[in-house]
């Protein structure tokens, strides 16, 4: 299904409505006034709506940080589209003119892949409505959703979906490409809860995904193009029972009692997440303990079994919702980082993956 878009055709195409938009933000234009950058620059004169910042800009630093800090990358140029018709008109204009470019909702991709050098940057964080189908029991959602609006949005009219423990994360991101979170157990990972999407293709269509599409987004992502819009399967839930990291060395002892009560039987309401992190007092295990149920009774016994794997030092559980439970996941997480992450998938945690996991904890 194809949806009406500007087009490439001339300037005077790229004309989007304004009235709706008092006060656009006005920056700088850089240097590139001449070539390929000509066109775009006359197009963003047109389209006020459409924000953007270059690197002469106040805010262009809070604009273009991410969450691996890359001093070297500097994009020309960062536009922040407002709904999918900006984005399709950016991509025809960028590509018309081969101006390069990428996009960007997060900024988490590990291999600094958000932004490039002298290029245009689509941040897509503006559009992030949430517009939830009570009767259909889903939720449209802009492509620039991160994790900590949609759960706030969500919980408004109680309700909640698998997402992912970071809030600055964004969302269509993580669920496209798996989305393995604490709700994961209970009603699936986040390419599961995805029912429509809207992509801008390579030639600034507005595409509508069709059955073959949308089973390449639950798994590649943007590959095919600029999510824009995605439809989501939402769930009723009051209260989690949720337990901040509680210290312990135990890190065999652990893990011997989870893969016996895995053995035996663990409920879907249950997820539970190790860690080595940090503290003032030195690395430490930590266990995040979460309960998706309103049968608190039944949650507290699960809590005594994961309890008695070993020695606990500190537990702090206590009904929450689940929007105060992912944020206050926040603090535990540095802004930005230097470097990246290489992360290893195993089938499970043998004996011997636990050892190597114990020895290099207490480096």
């Amino acid at each position: 299904m194809w949806l009406p878009a500007q087009r490439a055709a001339g300037l005077s195409d790229f004309s989007l409505p304004v009235h709706v938009f008092p006060n656009p933000v006005v920056s700088p234009v850089p240097p590139q006034q001449s070539g390929r950058w000509t066109n775009f620059f006359k197009f963003l004169a047109v389209n006020p709506r459409i924000k953007y910042a270059t690197p002469t800009w106040p805010d262009f630093g809070s604009w273009r940080a991410g969450f691996v800090v890359d001093e070297d990358t500097i994009p020309a140029v960062i536009v922040r589209p407002r709904f999918a018709e900006d984005v399709a008109a950016l991509v025809s204009v960028l590509a018309t003119n081969n101006v390069p470019f990428s996009v960007r909702v997060g900024g988490h991709d590990m291999f600094g892949r958000s932004q490039i050098h002298d290029a245009v940057t689509i941040d897509l964080r503006e559009i992030a409505y949430v517009d939830i189908d009570h009767t259909g029991h889903t939720a449209r959602l802009g492509g620039g959703i991160l994790v900590a609006e949609l759960i706030k949005e969500l919980e408004k009219d109680n309700l909640v979906t698998p997402h992912g423990v970071i809030p600055g994360v964004g969302y269509v991101g993580w669920a496209t490409y798996g989305g393995y979170g604490l709700l994961s157990t209970q009603y699936g990972l986040g390419v599961d809860q995805i029912l429509d999407a809207q992509v801008v293709d390579c030639e600034g269509r507005i595409r509508r995904a069709d059955k073959d599409m949308l089973k390449a987004i639950r798994g590649a992502g943007g590959l095919l193009g600029i999510i824009v819009e995605v439809t989501i399967k939402v769930y009723p839930l009051g209260q989690v029972s949720e337990a901040s990291p509680s210290r312990t060395a135990a890190i065999r002892h652990y893990n011997n009692g989870y893969h016996q009560l895995k053995q035996d039987y663990l409920p879907s309401s249950l997820s539970l997440y190790q860690s080595v992190m940090n503290g003032p007092s030195g690395k430490a295990l930590t266990v995040l303990f979460c309960w998706a149920s309103s049968d608190m009774e039944t949650g507290l016994l699960w809590l005594s079994k994961v309890q008695a794997f070993s020695p606990v030092a500190m537990c702090t559980v206590s009904p929450t919702t689940m929007a105060a439970f992912t944020l206050a996941n926040e603090p535990l997480m540095p802004k930005s980082v230097h470097g990246t992450m290489l992360t290893a998938n195993i089938h499970e945690l043998t004996p011997e993956v636990v050892d190597v996991i114990g020895f290099h904890s207490s480096l």
